[in-house]
């Protein structure tokens, strides 16, 4: 994996101690240019951005950030392994 994408994984796990929402777009454009070269590493189109980690992490705290954040049971799952994919992927250790 590329230092750009492991970064990128760092920061979205990282982003949830987030308040402000401009600079967290700002982070998220740049990172998604990370996952956007990944994908075309890869071959992969759209549903793989789509439903990256790093994307499904940074969406839920824009959302949280918003006021509209969802505590659907299947949404709340998908969201705690997206976070734990960025945790490992992006070698953060808690603490």
């Amino acid at each position: 994996m590329n230092e750009d994408l492991k970064r990128a994984y760092a920061n979205a796990y990282r982003c949830q101690d987030a308040c402000n929402l401009s600079g967290l777009v700002f982070s998220f454009a740049k990172d998604m240019q990370a996952i956007c070269d990944e994908a075309n590493r890869l071959s992969e189109g759209t549903n793989f951005k789509n439903q990256h980690p790093i994307v499904i992490a940074y969406l839920d705290k824009l959302c949280s950030l918003a006021g509209i954040q969802s505590f659907e049971p299947r949404a709340a799952a998908k969201t705690m392994g997206a976070l734990e994919e960025c945790r490992k992927l992006g070698e953060v250790t808690d603490g």
